[in-house]
């Protein structure tokens, strides 16, 4: 399974320009971290994608696209 993410998108788009540093201190989250869900290298466990989207206001199907490969 694929899984891309549209996080750093939204960021730049939809979110007043959110700086991920600030998003990551609000979810309480390393920054490092974040920054890796962001840039699609790694993947969030469900309460961490729910957490996101909850904080963002947004469904995590609206974050993360789940493409099954063929």
């Amino acid at each position: 399974m694929k899984v891309k993410c549209n996080l750093k998108v939204l960021l730049l788009t939809e979110l007043d320009d959110m700086r991920q540093n600030e998003l990551a201190s609000e979810l309480g989250m390393n920054y490092n971290h974040f920054n890796r869900i962001v840039n699609g290298k790694v993947i969030p466990t469900l309460p961490v994608a729910l957490r996101i989207a909850k904080h963002i206001g947004k469904h995590v199907d609206e974050i993360w696209e789940f493409e099954q490969k063929k």
